[in-house]
């Protein structure tokens, strides 16, 4: 498997399996874990005025076959927890590509509290 990091990340991957009495949908998660990964950060903000709130962006570097050998398909609904802290998937997947082959796949995180 191609390596682009130390990082080992879990994925959770989030189903609608139906929709509640309040037409909510109900998620299922399933865990992949996919090692050789790297979580890099990009930057924050916060809002200390209005909500006390802060965002956070991570990008996710993770190697192209993780997607064919761990059977990896990322969704918007899906999430990365790394080191302890669940990130939702902010946008698709960026597959990026070497003679044709996935070398390696980008995925932008998003963590906010507040």
């Amino acid at each position: 498997m191609d390596v682009c990091g130390d990082d080992t990340v879990v994925l959770v991957k989030r189903e609608i399996a139906g929709v509640d009495r309040y037409g909510n949908d109900v998620l299922i998660d399933t865990e992949v874990t996919v090692p050789y990964c790297s979580v890099q950060p990009m930057w924050g903000s916060e809002d200390v005025n209005a909500n006390d709130q802060a965002i956070d962006r991570f990008r996710l570097y993770l190697p192209g076959l993780s997607l064919t050998d761990l059977d990896v398909d990322f969704s918007v609904l899906d999430a990365v927890r790394h080191a302890g802290i669940v990130y939702e998937i902010n946008g698709w997947a960026q597959p990026w590509r070497l003679a044709g082959v996935i070398d390696h796949v980008v995925v932008y995180l998003r963590r906010a509290t507040g």
